[in-house]
């Protein structure tokens, strides 16, 4: 009895791991198919336990990084969102010219993708981008 139930065992957690990696691959095609013309890059890896993209329609570069340490989460364990300003030739001085751009974690972004579905996160990180962005670069100004 043993013996069946072992491989049996072992096909229904690699059919539950392929099932999952198929939702995850839904996912990321779903955001491809509604918001592709704001993506510049897509990464992932094949079991889609690692997701990155940019976001470049915007006054700076966005990188997002989203890695979930199991695949049976919905939810990631990890989320990363960066915003690199892009240099601008009214804004930035000769001086500042030679200085690397810092980027800003832009964190209601990364508690978006942790508490809410993949595409909905997008959406939100999509909406509230602009009001951010103002805040970020205002209070660097100010500075």
């Amino acid at each position: 009895y043993f013996l069946v139930f072992v491989p049996f065992a072992l096909i229904t957690v690699k059919f539950i791991i392929l099932m999952l990696s198929i939702e995850f691959m839904f996912k990321v095609r779903l955001i491809k198919e509604l918001y592709g013309n704001q993506i510049g890059e897509l990464f992932y890896s094949l079991p889609y336990t690692l997701i990155e993209f940019t976001l470049e329609d915007f006054e700076c570069k966005v990188t997002v990084s989203i890695r979930y340490s199991d695949l049976i989460l919905t939810l990631p364990s990890q989320a990363r969102v960066l915003a690199w300003p892009l240099r601008s030739a009214k804004r930035i001085s000769a001086a500042d010219r030679r200085a690397q751009p810092v980027p800003s974690r832009l964190s209601y972004a990364e508690n978006a993708l942790k508490t809410l579905s993949l595409p909905e996160a997008y959406a939100e990180i999509v909406l509230e981008l602009p009001r951010a962005l103002k805040q970020m670069f205002y209070s660097q100004e100010s500075d």
